[in-house]
This record gives C-alpha cells, sequence and structure tokens, in this order.
C-alpha cells in the first residue's frame, strides 16, 4: 500500500513537470510565431524604393555630350583670343627691330598696351564662357527634367514604387539588384534628346 502511494506521487508529479513544459513550449511557440508575423508585416509595409542613376541617364540621353561640346567651343574661343592676341603682339615687336632689347620707351609703352589689352580680351572671355556655360547647363537641365519626368513616374506606377530617389555614381554603396529602374527609364525616355542650341551666341569679338 505505502508503495502505490509513492508510485501514484511519483506519477502526478511526472505529469505536472510535462504539464509546466507543455505550456511553456506552447508559449515560446506562440512568441515566436508573433515575431514572425510581426516581421511579416512589417516587410509588407515597408516602403518600395526604385534608384535612378542619374549620370548614366544623363550620358544615354546625350544631354552629358552636349554640355561636353559646349565646353569644347567655349575652350576653342578662348583659344582663339589668346593665339590673335599674342600674334598681334609679335607683329610688333617684328615691326620695331625684332629685338626687344633694343626697343624704345615709346615702344615698349606700345608693347605694354598690348599686353594689356591682350589680358582684358581673355578676361572678358573667360566671364563670357562661365556665363554661357551657366546658361547652358541650366537649359539642358530644363530639357533633361521635361524629357525624363514622364517615364520615371510611368516606371514608378507600372512596377509599383512608394518612392523612386535620383541618385548620382557613389551615392548609394549597395542596392538590392532588380532596384535600379535606370535601364526601364531609358528605354521610355526614346533615346538620345536632339536639341538646337540656342543660348548663347558663340561669337567674340577681337577688336
Amino acid at each position: 500500500m505505502y508503495r502505490l502511494v509513492a508510485l501514484l506521487k511519483i506519477t502526478f508529479a511526472m505529469l505536472g513537470v510535462l504539464f509546466i513544459f507543455g505550456c511553456e513550449r506552447r508559449q515560446a511557440s506562440s512568441t515566436v510565431a508573433d515575431v514572425s508575423t510581426a516581421s511579416a508585416q512589417k516587410l509588407e509595409i515597408s516602403p518600395r524604393i526604385g534608384i535612378v542613376d542619374m549620370q548614366r541617364l544623363s550620358d544615354a540621353l546625350g544631354i552629358s555630350q552636349q554640355m561636353a561640346d559646349k565646353r569644347s567651343k567655349l575652350q576653342s574661343n578662348w583659344e582663339r583670343v589668346d593665339k590673335a592676341t599674342r600674334k598681334a603682339i609679335t607683329q610688333a615687336i617684328n615691326e620695331f627691330g625684332g629685338d626687344p632689347e633694343k626697343l624704345t620707351d615709346s615702344q615698349r609703352n606700345s608693347l605694354q598696351k598690348l599686353e594689356l589689352d591682350r589680358r582684358r580680351k581673355l578676361a572678358d572671355v573667360d566671364q563670357k564662357n562661365t556665363s554661357a556655360l551657366q546658361e547652358t547647363n541650366r537649359w539642358l537641365m530644363r530639357v533633361f527634367s521635361e524629357k525624363t519626368k514622364g517615364p520615371i513616374a510611368a516606371v514608378g506606377k507600372e512596377m509599383n514604387f512608394d518612392i523612386i530617389l535620383t541618385i548620382s555614381p557613389g551615392q548609394v554603396p549597395y542596392a538590392r539588384p532588380g532596384v535600379d529602374v535606370t535601364e526601364k527609364i531609358i528605354q521610355r525616355a526614346g533615346g538620345e534628346v536632339d536639341v538646337k542650341e540656342q543660348p548663347p551666341s558663340e561669337s567674340i569679338n577681337l577688336d
């Protein structure tokens, strides 16, 4: 009889332990499930973000090349003025006998005036070139914006993005493959932008 009572106590004790352990496992499983559910919900509400590389887009549409061409033309104008004013000084020296060491004070004054005039003209060209580049850049950026605004919006809607960020090289160290939509926008934009350069006048007065 004593043994039976002891056996029953041990049995009830083991059942109690198993019951407690089972409850803890169910609670742990419930906690894991809750965390997983919360994580899934968080992923579902995370914004979908696309990125577009503005430099690649600018290159593909020919905007960068047009800016480079404009810069090259303005540099050629500067070099033309530089060459013309140097030539004027060289001709004056030749007319004065060709030996700078034998010039009179009057001849030296004339050469000094030519040199000052040369510097003035080059400074004037520099100023005009800077203004021309700024004006051309603003104009091309306006054309660029008008050309890409619609395609960017269309790709955003098509791919169900909440936002599309514009970036330049090196600004984003990592992006999940498939997020970059630059190529899609290039395709929708229809290739290079063919524009006629209007501003500003490229004529430089050498007088």
